[in-house]
């Protein structure tokens, strides 16, 4: 228990960087233990909460719901959690960490469409983010689809597509697919796909293969013949 507060002993989520670091998202904060100490050792565990400028000493309270590292910064989604008489208790957003004192938040101020946090995946330069907007009225979590952000400008994309679930809980990337499981089974985009018909703006008709990249930048709108199955696939499960 850290600072009295036991929601910090309710573990959400676990990561491990590298040989010797794990993290330990909780209801109360982000722990980090390095394993090369003893957990006698006062030094072993770090706990980051919103004080001392961490999470941008942002809300009353940090609660994690996803941690995911690249290179260069550890990613860190938060849930949200707030009402009429505390509308600052949870505040959400997906935080970019330096694991030293550098903070930067992502939120719907910044393009995102929900400040919950379901789910992180890192595929390429992106970081996939799965989102929900916390209702005040109702107490209730309303899902809010998937957002791609570029690691290098910080880009957010938003997916808008009616093929794309609006509640995804877990996204997995397995090297070629990319699984969003949601309220009503499992999506499966196929982001290499091997053949798709494409328009351009002279209306001459030719093959490509398409890039994640061409994904984003051209949209789906640009397919032609039921479109979404050259990349989205359904598994009611």
């Amino acid at each position: 228990t850290r600072k009295g507060n036991e929601k910090t002993n309710t573990i959400t989520t676990i990561a491990i960087d590298g040989d010797s670091l794990v993290w330990f998202g909780t209801e109360g904060g982000l722990q980090r233990y390095d394993k090369s100490k003893h957990l006698n050792n006062s030094s072993a565990i770090t706990f980051y909460d919103n004080s001392y400028n961490y999470f941008l000493g942002q809300g009353e309270m940090v609660s994690i719901s996803a941690i995911l590292f690249d290179r260069n910064y550890l990613w860190i989604g938060t849930d949200e959690f707030i009402t009429k008489s505390n509308p600052d208790f949870n505040l959400g957003g997906l935080y970019r960490f330096n694991r030293k004192n550098q903070w930067i938040r992502f939120g719907t101020n910044q393009g995102l469409a929900g400040n919950g946090i379901y789910s992180l995946a890192l595929i390429g330069k992106y970081i996939w983010v799965s989102l929900y907007q916390f209702g005040e009225k109702y107490k209730e979590k309303y899902g809010r689809g998937v957002a791609v952000i570029n690691r290098i400008n910080s880009r957010i994309t938003m997916l808008r597509n009616k093929a794309i679930p609006s509640t995804v809980y877990k996204i997995f990337f397995d090297g070629k697919y990319v699984w969003l499981g949601g309220n009503n089974g499992v999506v499966r985009i196929d982001l290499l796909n091997k053949f798709s018909t494409v328009l351009n703006d002279d209306k001459y008709f030719w093959t490509y293969r398409w890039t994640f990249t061409d994904f984003l930048q051209r949209g789906l709108e640009k397919f032609l013949e039921t479109p979404i199955e050259n990349f989205i696939e359904n598994f009611g499960l």
